[in-house]
């Protein structure tokens, strides 16, 4: 399985992106 890879690392850029979007919300609350 060659993709599983990618699909991990698929995982991981989601999840980032998700605490980036996190923060993102927390930084205009503070604003």
């Amino acid at each position: 399985m060659d993709n599983h890879g990618g699909g991990e690392d698929y995982k991981s850029v989601r999840q980032l992106f998700r605490i980036e979007i996190k923060l993102k919300g927390v930084d205009d609350q503070k604003r």
